[in-house]
């Protein structure tokens, strides 16, 4: 509990178990990002099921979440719907290329009817099995990394 509460310092929080599990996730998460040294600007751990990163284009964040209902783990780089017209179709264009390079099939979000748009990426996982949990953050970690160094460049090309 001393380890959450450094992490989470507000008074008055009761941990829940459920917080408990995400605060302590999401800072072995965020410790794991910052040895990769590939994010320079990385947020404190959240208590909810999501850690956001700035992807090192303003407005474009990578979210990193948990579900626990679907029992899964997920990157989603979310584009807001100012930044599509310029980014999208370039990304989309390379598509084969980017899926290559990231090492699997991405789920990119193109339906019309939605402003933003999300290329993503899910994993089943069981956080309560600590060698899931590890290779739950590995996957993680790894997933972050190929994301903003296989897309950052397009985005800087577009």
């Amino acid at each position: 509990m001393n380890r959450l509460r450094d992490i989470w310092p507000h008074e008055a929080v009761d941990f829940s178990p459920w917080i408990a599990e995400h605060l302590d996730f999401w800072s072995d998460m965020r410790t794991k990002l910052i040895a990769a040294k590939v994010y320079p600007v990385l947020p404190p751990p959240s208590n909810s099921g999501g850690f956001s990163i700035p992807f090192g284009v303003p407005g474009v964040t990578l979210s990193l979440r948990h579900n626990s209902s679907a029992g899964s783990v997920s990157v989603f780089l979310y584009i807001p719907a100012n930044l599509v017209d310029r980014f999208f179709p370039a990304l989309l264009s390379r598509k084969n290329e980017i899926d290559t390079k990231i090492g699997q099939p991405l789920h990119w979000e193109q339906n019309p009817s939605t402003k933003g748009r999300t290329i993503s990426l899910t994993r089943p996982v069981t956080l309560t099995d600590e060698v899931q949990r590890q290779h739950a953050l590995d996957w993680l970690t790894e997933s972050a990394v190929s994301f903003r160094t296989v897309l950052l460049p397009i985005f800087n090309e577009s």
